[in-house]
């Protein structure tokens, strides 16, 4: 529709400059002078919006790092109590640890969790076998668990992470590729599905007296530490670890993910959109006139020249109005 009335206003012009165009030289100055001076102030209306538009966008991205660092923290804490379950390796059933840390070695919980069936030829054949055996495994107690624990904890890029191994927060900001993993594949839900919703169909998987106090004072003070009010007073037990789990799936993941994820956008396209057309205004109306006033030129050409102008300054007007106009309204939508 925009773009239909945008071409109906610019046959429109095209007529009205072919029915009364210009013949003396002081009135094609005269309109140069007048489309410089009308580019000029209407670029200068457009550099001021953009201007404070990009600094209410980077007072909210500062706005909204505060809380991204707060949920990043927490977020660092429960890796801190993932990689204490880990380390304990009699938590474990003892042939489902051996099978994935040596079989299934190159098979992670994302490979499990996210899985692009639609381009699956992406995958190397080793790993599609891999997956599928999985899925038949019948000693793979706890498994989902444990692929979970690990991806939380590992790091290709970085095997060993100082800030897992204490307490104090180093207000890292995650990258939004692994939290949108994270989110995907649902990460801290297992905790909930094998000590909470299974716990009777997998509670010979994992052996809680194989944790010492001290591990088990270490993640009940981790759990305090995200939720003080919630896990005051609470002991170390199979329910505590589920609660945690919930509490990271359900609340602080998906709002690390929301926010890292508003972070990391660029300009607004009503920002993009106004840049393009300022750089039309400045180049059709205040580059090309100048060049044409500095120019000893034929009037005919003149003529034309300015009347060109003339049409796409008039036609781009339009449609940025209309086209703005449509992209306020989209932006005020709340989502």
């Amino acid at each position: 529709m925009i773009i239909f009335i945008t071409v109906a206003t610019g046959f429109i012009i095209s007529y009205l400059l072919l029915r009364n165009p210009l013949s003396e030289a002081s009135s094609l100055t005269q309109l140069l002078n007048n489309i410089i001076e009308f580019s000029g102030i209407f670029s200068g209306i457009l550099i001021t919006y953009i201007i404070s538009k990009v600094f209410q966008i980077r007072q909210e991205k500062l706005e909204r790092r505060n809380r991204i660092v707060w949920f990043a923290n927490r977020t660092t804490d429960f890796r801190r109590i993932a990689r204490v379950l880990q380390n304990v390796h009699g938590f474990w059933d003892g042939n489902m640890r051996q099978l994935m840390d040596n079989k299934y070695k190159k098979l992670t919980h994302f490979h499990i969790r996210i899985w692009d069936y639609e381009n699956e030829n992406k995958y190397s054949k080793e790993l599609i076998e891999l997956r599928n055996a999985f899925y038949q495994e019948k000693h793979n107690c706890g498994a989902e668990l444990y692929l979970e624990i690990k991806a939380l904890v590992l790091d290709d890029l970085k095997p060993f992470q100082l800030d897992l191994y204490n307490r104090y927060d180093y207000d890292k900001i995650y990258p939004l590729e692994i939290v949108r993993k994270w989110s995907g594949s649902d990460c801290g839900n297992h905790l909930w599905y094998f000590f909470d919703h299974k716990w009777a169909v997998y509670r010979k998987c994992f052996n809680f007296i194989e944790i010492n106090p001290s591990d088990s004072n270490e993640i009940l003070k981790l759990c305090q530490k995200i939720n003080s009010k919630k896990y005051r007073g609470r002991s170390f037990d199979e329910k505590l670890l589920a609660d945690i789990g919930s509490e990271f799936h359900g609340h602080i993941l998906p709002n690390l993910y929301e926010l890292t994820y508003f972070n990391s956008l660029g300009l607004p396209r009503s920002v993009t959109f106004i840049l393009r057309f300022l750089f039309v205004t400045g180049f059709f109306g205040i580059l090309i006139p100048l060049l044409l006033s500095a120019m000893q030129l034929n009037i005919k050409i003149l003529v034309i020249a300015a009347s060109i102008t003339v049409w796409i300054l008039c036609v781009g007007l339009f449609y940025f109005l209309l086209k703005f106009f449509k992209i306020l309204k989209s932006e005020l939508i709340v989502k």
